[in-house]
């Protein structure tokens, strides 16, 4: 449930060992509290200050949409895509992405491309790039949340494939009859 939000984050060396002096690493070892979520938050903005970083979302629909047409990793690589192209990273530019088999096509465009699986334990710029995309994802799910909390009561699993999640989607189709509009339909049907 909630969007897919990706970020790009573009890193000069020099400003490696400052990434590192804010305690970057990857946005899940924070874990998922309101503490977690602050810290990505104040992490974020900070990250904001040393690089520059490009962040997009897609909504339900969008994400359902695809995975219809062309799948969800074509989403993500073109969502990746369109961020290094506005943040005018040079086609010769060393580029790392988190996901092997969802980013490596991109190397026909980005000669020096690497997309390795857990990509924020190989290199800074992507643990910046989850803790921005988290951050999105974070704002978004509050935002999901206030709307439906005043009729379901307090609403937890982050949108993932968690009981919680499940719990409330099961809850609002008896009451409404149909998933709300944030329920990533393609996924329910699974």
């Amino acid at each position: 449930m909630g969007p897919l939000v990706v970020a790009v984050v573009g890193v000069d060396p020099r400003q490696i060992d400052a990434l590192r002096a804010l305690g970057v690493q990857d946005s899940k070892r924070f874990g998922s509290g309101a503490k977690a979520v602050a810290k990505r938050r104040e992490l974020a903005a900070a990250i904001a200050t040393v690089c520059p970083v490009g962040i997009t979302l897609a909504d339900a629909g969008q994400v359902d949409a695809a995975v219809k047409v062309q799948g969800l990793n074509r989403l993500e690589r073109d969502l990746a895509k369109m961020l290094l192209e506005s943040l005018q990273v040079p086609l010769n530019a060393q580029v790392i992405a988190d996901g092997e088999l969802v980013f490596k096509p991109l190397a026909s465009t980005y000669a020096r491309l690497q997309a390795v699986n857990h990509g924020e334990d190989a290199h800074i710029a992507v643990a910046a790039a989850s803790i921005c995309a988290k951050d999105l994802r974070d704002t978004a799910m509050e935002q999901i949340y206030a709307k439906y909390t005043p009729t379901y009561g307090q609403i937890s699993g982050g949108g993932y494939g968690t009981k919680a999640t499940y719990a409330f989607l099961a809850a609002y189709k008896a009451a409404e009859g149909d998933y709300p509009v944030e329920a990533r339909r393609t996924w329910l049907s699974k």
